[in-house]
């Protein structure tokens, strides 16, 4: 009893350790990720966290090893240990180059967390221009910039940044502009 115990509890620590494939993806080193794939790495290994190597490469702001990591197939829809998606990271981290390129590859940027959040509203609550530009490709990819979270706010209520505040508002003055004139 106590062996098969102590090989459950190896087993879960080892799923939970990063592979190289997940220390390359988050240094960015495309080359290095594509050589381990090419060797027959996990694509989808659950490392630290519950993370993938994709959103290892998201958090991290790696975004030439997304690119590989997306073109040799590896699965969007593995949320973290917590459920969040790379949609998710690369609004909390701030990574709008990422979200276009999870954009690109089809995903859904009005991926909806079980906390009511999409990847946009994580973005409105940073602080850098980061997450001002980030909030800004979400637009772009035609998320409503009144679009609700599941606690009725939408990013301009939600935010303290003030760049964001700023752009957000204009966003949606623009709009209401255009809409007028169309009448």
């Amino acid at each position: 009893m106590l062996r098969v115990t102590l090989v459950a509890c190896l087993g879960f620590a080892a799923a939970q350790t990063d592979t190289p494939l997940h220390t390359a993806a988050r240094a960015d080193d495309a080359g290095k990720v594509e050589a381990l794939i090419a060797e027959a790495a996990e694509l989808n290994a659950l490392g630290q966290g519950g993370q993938t190597p994709l959103m290892a490469a998201v958090l991290g702001g790696a975004t030439n090893a997304v690119k590989v990591l997306l073109a040799k197939g590896a699965d969007t829809s593995v949320g973290e240990k917590d459920g969040y998606t790379p949609f998710h990271g690369a609004g909390f981290q701030g990574r709008a180059e990422i979200a276009k390129l999870l954009k690109a590859h089809g995903l859904d940027p009005l991926d909806t967390h079980s906390d009511g959040y999409i990847g946009m509203h994580r973005a409105c609550w940073g602080k850098e221009q980061r997450h001002t530009d980030t909030v800004r490709a979400f637009l772009k990819m035609g998320v409503d910039a009144e679009y609700k979270a599941g606690n009725g706010k939408t990013c301009l209520e939600m935010t303290s940044n003030a760049a964001t505040k700023d752009f957000v508002q204009g966003w949606i003055d623009r709009k209401k502009k255009k809409k007028a004139a169309e009448l």
